[in-house]
Protein backbone atom coordinates (compact mmCIF):
# COMPACT_ATOMS: atom_id res chain seq x y z
CA UNK A 1 0.00 0.00 0.00
CA UNK A 2 0.78 3.52 -0.58
CA UNK A 3 1.96 6.51 1.84
CA UNK A 4 -0.96 8.39 -0.13
CA UNK A 5 -3.49 5.88 0.59
CA UNK A 6 -3.18 6.50 4.22
CA UNK A 7 -2.52 9.84 4.57
CA UNK A 8 -5.94 10.07 2.23
CA UNK A 9 -7.63 8.72 4.71
CA UNK A 10 -6.47 10.30 7.72
CA UNK A 11 -7.10 13.69 6.02
CA UNK A 12 -10.60 12.73 5.18
CA UNK A 13 -11.49 12.90 8.94
CA UNK A 14 -9.14 15.26 10.10
CA UNK A 15 -8.17 17.77 7.13
CA UNK A 16 -4.74 19.28 7.03
CA UNK A 17 -6.54 22.95 6.74
CA UNK A 18 -8.42 22.47 10.37
CA UNK A 19 -4.69 22.52 11.79
CA UNK A 20 -3.76 26.02 13.85
CA UNK A 21 -1.68 28.27 12.51
CA UNK A 22 1.51 27.12 14.33
CA UNK A 23 1.37 23.25 13.82
CA UNK A 24 3.27 21.29 11.49
CA UNK A 25 0.59 18.01 10.54
CA UNK A 26 1.25 16.14 7.83
CA UNK A 27 3.70 13.59 6.32
CA UNK A 28 6.89 14.90 7.83
CA UNK A 29 9.33 12.28 6.48
CA UNK A 30 8.97 9.89 3.20
CA UNK A 31 7.07 10.45 0.08
CA UNK A 32 3.20 9.52 -0.92
CA UNK A 33 4.68 7.26 -3.34
CA UNK A 34 6.66 4.94 -1.19
CA UNK A 35 5.44 1.33 -0.20
CA UNK A 36 3.91 1.06 3.41
CA UNK A 37 3.45 -2.17 5.09
CA UNK A 38 3.22 -2.04 8.91
CA UNK A 39 2.57 1.18 11.08
CA UNK A 40 3.22 1.98 14.62
CA UNK A 41 1.29 4.40 16.52
CA UNK A 42 2.19 6.51 18.96
CA UNK A 43 1.63 10.07 20.73
CA UNK A 44 5.31 11.48 20.34
CA UNK A 45 8.50 10.17 18.31
CA UNK A 46 11.46 9.87 20.19
CA UNK A 47 14.55 7.25 20.48
CA UNK A 48 12.68 4.57 22.32
CA UNK A 49 10.16 4.61 19.63
CA UNK A 50 11.91 4.30 16.55
CA UNK A 51 13.96 1.52 18.17
CA UNK A 52 10.72 -0.19 18.60
CA UNK A 53 9.44 0.52 15.24
CA UNK A 54 12.89 -0.58 13.83
CA UNK A 55 12.41 -4.04 16.01
CA UNK A 56 8.62 -4.68 14.90
CA UNK A 57 9.83 -3.40 11.21
CA UNK A 58 7.26 -0.87 11.11
CA UNK A 59 8.06 1.46 7.88
CA UNK A 60 5.73 4.34 9.29
CA UNK A 61 5.13 6.04 12.31
CA UNK A 62 2.15 8.33 12.74
CA UNK A 63 2.73 10.14 15.60
CA UNK A 64 -0.08 12.86 17.14
CA UNK A 65 2.71 15.24 18.24
CA UNK A 66 4.94 16.55 15.03
CA UNK A 67 9.01 15.46 15.49
CA UNK A 68 9.76 18.39 13.35
CA UNK A 69 7.92 21.50 15.23
CA UNK A 70 10.80 23.95 15.35
CA UNK A 71 13.46 25.49 13.82
CA UNK A 72 16.29 22.40 12.80
CA UNK A 73 19.64 24.10 12.59
CA UNK A 74 21.22 20.47 11.58
CA UNK A 75 20.73 16.68 10.95
CA UNK A 76 23.27 14.52 12.27
CA UNK A 77 23.80 11.09 13.25
CA UNK A 78 22.23 11.39 16.18
CA UNK A 79 19.44 12.97 15.09
CA UNK A 80 15.81 11.05 14.96
CA UNK A 81 15.27 12.60 11.52
CA UNK A 82 18.68 11.00 10.15
CA UNK A 83 17.77 7.68 11.82
CA UNK A 84 14.05 7.64 10.25
CA UNK A 85 15.31 8.23 7.30
CA UNK A 86 18.30 5.96 7.25
CA UNK A 87 15.99 3.05 8.46
CA UNK A 88 13.44 4.11 5.88
CA UNK A 89 10.83 4.71 8.16
CA UNK A 90 8.07 7.54 7.49
CA UNK A 91 6.90 9.98 9.89
CA UNK A 92 3.30 11.50 10.02
CA UNK A 93 1.58 13.83 12.28
CA UNK A 94 -2.35 14.20 13.08
CA UNK A 95 -1.60 16.76 15.53
CA UNK A 96 -4.51 19.74 16.09
CA UNK A 97 -6.34 18.35 12.79
CA UNK A 98 -7.16 15.45 15.02
CA UNK A 99 -7.67 17.61 17.90
CA UNK A 100 -10.50 19.89 15.64
CA UNK A 101 -11.86 16.46 13.81
CA UNK A 102 -15.20 15.35 14.79
CA UNK A 103 -14.64 12.25 16.74
CA UNK A 104 -11.49 14.04 17.57
CA UNK A 105 -9.13 13.50 20.73
CA UNK A 106 -11.91 15.52 23.25
CA UNK A 107 -14.78 13.48 21.42
CA UNK A 108 -13.45 10.26 22.67
CA UNK A 109 -12.30 11.21 26.06
CA UNK A 110 -15.58 12.61 26.76
CA UNK A 111 -16.99 8.98 25.18
CA UNK A 112 -14.68 7.39 27.85
CA UNK A 113 -16.29 9.64 30.48
CA UNK A 114 -19.88 8.87 29.81
CA UNK A 115 -21.28 12.10 28.41
CA UNK A 116 -23.69 12.73 26.26
CA UNK A 117 -25.32 15.40 23.44
CA UNK A 118 -21.77 16.66 22.28
CA UNK A 119 -21.27 20.05 20.55
CA UNK A 120 -18.29 21.42 19.80
CA UNK A 121 -17.11 23.51 22.28
CA UNK A 122 -15.04 26.18 19.78
CA UNK A 123 -16.01 26.14 15.87
CA UNK A 124 -13.30 26.36 13.78
CA UNK A 125 -12.86 29.60 11.57
CA UNK A 126 -12.32 27.52 8.59
CA UNK A 127 -15.04 25.45 8.69
CA UNK A 128 -17.63 25.17 11.32
CA UNK A 129 -18.06 21.13 10.86
CA UNK A 130 -14.88 20.72 12.86
CA UNK A 131 -13.61 22.55 16.22
CA UNK A 132 -12.09 22.24 19.61
CA UNK A 133 -12.82 20.72 22.21
CA UNK A 134 -16.66 19.33 23.04
CA UNK A 135 -19.31 20.23 25.57
CA UNK A 136 -21.47 17.14 26.69
CA UNK A 137 -23.88 15.84 29.28
CA UNK A 138 -24.12 13.24 32.17
CA UNK A 139 -27.43 11.49 31.72
CA UNK A 140 -27.62 12.12 35.77
CA UNK A 141 -25.20 14.82 37.76
CA UNK A 142 -22.86 13.61 39.87
CA UNK A 143 -21.29 14.99 42.81
CA UNK A 144 -17.43 16.81 42.27
CA UNK A 145 -15.28 14.02 44.05
CA UNK A 146 -17.04 11.25 42.13
CA UNK A 147 -16.16 13.44 39.37
CA UNK A 148 -12.86 13.90 39.71
CA UNK A 149 -12.36 10.16 40.15
CA UNK A 150 -13.73 9.33 37.09
CA UNK A 151 -11.52 11.42 35.16
CA UNK A 152 -8.73 10.24 37.41
CA UNK A 153 -9.54 6.63 36.53
CA UNK A 154 -9.90 7.51 32.31
CA UNK A 155 -6.73 9.53 32.42
CA UNK A 156 -4.90 6.71 34.16
CA UNK A 157 -3.84 9.21 36.87
CA UNK A 158 -3.22 8.77 40.40
CA UNK A 159 -4.43 12.35 40.98
CA UNK A 160 -5.85 15.98 39.01
CA UNK A 161 -5.24 19.52 40.19
CA UNK A 162 -8.48 21.09 40.43
CA UNK A 163 -9.60 24.86 41.62
CA UNK A 164 -11.61 24.82 44.86
CA UNK A 165 -14.70 21.96 45.31
CA UNK A 166 -18.11 24.52 44.83
CA UNK A 167 -20.23 21.96 46.27
CA UNK A 168 -22.34 21.57 43.53
CA UNK A 169 -23.77 18.78 40.99
CA UNK A 170 -22.11 18.17 38.10
CA UNK A 171 -24.17 17.87 35.10
CA UNK A 172 -22.45 19.77 32.04
CA UNK A 173 -18.89 19.58 31.09
CA UNK A 174 -16.48 20.91 28.60
CA UNK A 175 -13.26 19.19 27.91
CA UNK A 176 -10.23 19.78 25.21
CA UNK A 177 -7.52 17.15 24.81
CA UNK A 178 -4.02 18.49 25.58
CA UNK A 179 -3.34 22.29 26.43
CA UNK A 180 -6.87 23.96 26.62
CA UNK A 181 -6.05 26.86 29.35
CA UNK A 182 -6.83 29.74 25.97
CA UNK A 183 -10.39 27.60 25.84
CA UNK A 184 -11.67 28.62 29.53
CA UNK A 185 -13.94 31.72 28.31
CA UNK A 186 -15.48 29.56 26.02
CA UNK A 187 -16.53 26.79 29.01
CA UNK A 188 -17.70 29.65 30.54
CA UNK A 189 -19.87 31.60 27.71
CA UNK A 190 -21.22 28.08 27.76
CA UNK A 191 -22.34 28.12 31.50
CA UNK A 192 -20.83 24.60 32.03
CA UNK A 193 -20.11 22.77 35.58
CA UNK A 194 -16.28 21.92 34.69
CA UNK A 195 -13.90 22.02 32.42
CA UNK A 196 -11.32 19.23 32.21
CA UNK A 197 -8.07 20.16 29.82
CA UNK A 198 -4.13 20.72 30.55
CA UNK A 199 -1.74 23.24 31.06
CA UNK A 200 -3.91 25.51 33.39
CA UNK A 201 -1.94 28.40 34.81
CA UNK A 202 -1.47 28.91 38.88
CA UNK A 203 -3.77 32.15 38.23
CA UNK A 204 -6.72 30.27 36.77
CA UNK A 205 -7.54 27.92 39.34
CA UNK A 206 -8.90 31.57 40.75
CA UNK A 207 -9.54 33.95 38.83
CA UNK A 208 -9.85 34.04 34.76
CA UNK A 209 -10.17 36.32 32.30
CA UNK A 210 -12.89 36.46 30.08
CA UNK A 211 -14.73 38.79 28.03
CA UNK A 212 -18.05 40.42 29.77
CA UNK A 213 -20.20 39.05 27.36
CA UNK A 214 -18.96 35.50 28.59
CA UNK A 215 -20.48 36.51 31.89
CA UNK A 216 -24.04 37.41 31.05
CA UNK A 217 -26.01 37.65 34.49
CA UNK A 218 -22.90 36.89 36.67
CA UNK A 219 -23.35 38.71 40.03
CA UNK A 220 -21.25 42.03 40.81
CA UNK A 221 -18.70 40.13 43.21
CA UNK A 222 -17.37 38.10 40.29
CA UNK A 223 -16.06 41.27 38.69
CA UNK A 224 -12.30 41.82 40.18
CA UNK A 225 -10.73 44.69 37.64
CA UNK A 226 -8.55 44.28 35.05
CA UNK A 227 -11.07 41.69 33.15
CA UNK A 228 -10.55 39.54 35.92
CA UNK A 229 -13.42 37.15 37.19
CA UNK A 230 -13.87 34.89 39.89
CA UNK A 231 -13.14 31.26 38.15
CA UNK A 232 -16.80 30.12 37.77
CA UNK A 233 -16.96 27.06 37.26
CA UNK A 234 -14.73 23.71 38.52
CA UNK A 235 -11.40 23.67 36.64
CA UNK A 236 -9.63 20.41 36.30
CA UNK A 237 -6.15 19.65 34.70
CA UNK A 238 -6.04 15.95 34.07
CA UNK A 239 -2.67 16.17 31.89
CA UNK A 240 -1.27 16.66 28.65
CA UNK A 241 -0.53 13.54 27.90
CA UNK A 242 -3.41 12.02 29.88
CA UNK A 243 -6.16 13.53 27.98
CA UNK A 244 -4.29 13.14 24.65
CA UNK A 245 -3.61 9.62 25.09
CA UNK A 246 -6.60 7.98 23.30
CA UNK A 247 -5.05 9.71 19.86
CA UNK A 248 -4.06 6.14 19.60
CA UNK A 249 -7.26 4.97 20.03
CA UNK A 250 -8.78 7.02 17.29
CA UNK A 251 -6.10 6.25 14.41
CA UNK A 252 -6.38 2.78 14.95
CA UNK A 253 -9.68 2.17 14.72
CA UNK A 254 -10.05 4.69 11.99
CA UNK A 255 -7.46 2.63 9.59
CA UNK A 256 -8.45 -0.96 10.17
CA UNK A 257 -11.97 0.34 9.53
CA UNK A 258 -11.10 1.52 6.14
CA UNK A 259 -8.02 -1.23 5.82
CA UNK A 260 -8.85 -3.86 7.81
CA UNK A 261 -6.34 -6.57 6.82
CA UNK A 262 -3.32 -4.04 7.15
CA UNK A 263 -1.14 -3.89 10.11
CA UNK A 264 -1.67 -1.24 12.63
CA UNK A 265 -0.33 -1.49 16.16
CA UNK A 266 -0.02 0.72 19.04
CA UNK A 267 3.24 1.17 20.82
CA UNK A 268 4.28 -0.48 23.61
CA UNK A 269 6.10 1.95 24.84
CA UNK A 270 4.86 4.72 27.55
CA UNK A 271 6.39 8.06 27.11
CA UNK A 272 4.62 10.19 29.07
CA UNK A 273 7.20 12.78 30.11
CA UNK A 274 5.15 12.98 33.33
CA UNK A 275 5.97 11.02 36.33
CA UNK A 276 3.77 10.55 39.39
CA UNK A 277 4.50 9.04 42.82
Amino acid sequence: MKISEITQHIESFAPLNIQESYDNCGLLIGHLNDEVHKILLCMDVTEEILQEAIAEKCDMIIAHHPMIFFGVKKIDTNSLIYQAIQNKIAIYAAHTNLDSAVYGVSAILGEKLGLQNYRTLRKSTVDERFGLGIVGEFATPMNESDFLDLVKNVCKIPVVRHSKLREKPIKTVALCGGGGSELIPDAVSQHVDAYVSSDFKHHEFNLIKVPVQANPGRPAEFLIGGGLVKTPLLLVDAGHFETEQYAMDILQLEITKKFPNFAVQKTKTNNNPVFYR
